[in-house]
């Protein structure tokens, strides 16, 4: 809710609407025959028309637009607000210890599809013609827009249906071990070694002998070592964070192979995650641009 607030106040800041002298030459018109005053930019009736007839060249109405570019502007609040939820107030770590949440990824999802939908005809309605569009000045920057638009599809996609399937059926966490060679990391077979205090949690071992919290391997006088714990853990009131103190020093099963792919999968999504941040941003300042412009 944060973030959507925050998102909402960014994309209310759009420039303001600035007269251009080519109107007055191309009518011959003075400019107060448009502006009640034209030192501030205010509009008569007359020049709320022109606007929008300059704006919109298949001539549709003003309330049309309105409702139109409303839809488009909170549509894009949702997916950004989404996008920031999940990459900044979750963190991709969170994101990947079991996947992005699904409200969000709906949430996110219909910003994405009113988005495109009311971009498509905000852009029909602006540009009579493909020529209009690829030639004049505001229709390049509407064209970057719809680049940066599909770029941010694709990684939407990339992300719900390969990554985010990867991230919720993986069965280890590699957040918890991102500071660990894992070359090193020894393998086990079994975990039922009593010399040492070792657990299994996310496939990856932890030898706990040095805890006072484990001693004879049981915590809490309820968890007993030398088992996956993997859910116990999950379910603890410190949750995962304890086991930042701890450093693996092995794994167990298939364990390395899922980490080495969930791992690769995680640096394509933090780069996809910052990148549709940015360029979130920057497709919101060229639409104000482009209001400014015109």
């Amino acid at each position: 809710m944060r973030a959507l607030v925050v998102i909402t106040l960014i994309l209310l800041l759009a420039f303001p609407a600035k007269a251009l002298p080519k109107y007055s030459e191309e009518t011959g018109l003075e400019c107060a025959a448009c502006h009640t005053n034209p030192k501030t930019g205010d509009l008569n009736e007359f020049g709320r028309e022109f606007k929008v007839k300059k704006e919109f060249s298949r001539g549709v109405g003003r309330e049309v637009v309105f409702i139109v570019g409303s839809l488009h502007l909170f549509s894009a609040v949702f997916w950004i607000g989404a996008i920031i939820f999940v990459h900044v107030i979750l963190t991709p770590d969170i994101v990947v210890a079991g996947g992005a949440p699904k409200k969000e990824l709906l949430l996110g999802w219909t910003g994405i599809f009113l988005t495109g939908i009311t971009g498509f005809l905000l852009t029909y309605f602006k540009y009579a013609s493909l020529e209009e569009l690829l030639t004049s000045e505001s229709g390049k920057i509407v064209l970057v827009k719809i680049f940066i638009y599909l770029f941010m599809l694709s990684t939407a996609v990339l992300l719900t249906f390969k990554l985010n399937k990867k991230f919720r059926e993986s069965k280890i966490n590699p957040s918890l071990i991102s500071n660990v060679d894992i070359k090193k990391l020894e393998r086990f077979d079994r975990i039922d070694d009593k010399s040492r205090v070792l657990v299994s949690v996310f496939g990856l071992v932890y030898d706990f002998s040095s805890s006072k919290s484990w001693k004879d391997g049981i915590h809490a006088g309820y968890h007993k070592a030398w088992r996956d714990l993997t859910e116990e853990i999950k379910n603890s009131p410190h949750g995962l964070s304890v086991l930042e103190r701890f450093k693996p020093v092995g794994y167990v099963g298939n364990a390395l192979e899922n980490f080495k792919e969930v791992k690769s999968a995680v640096k394509a999504f933090k780069i996809m995650a910052y990148a549709n941040l940015l360029l979130g941003v920057l497709a919101v300042f060229l639409g104000s641009y482009i209001r400014w412009m015109t």
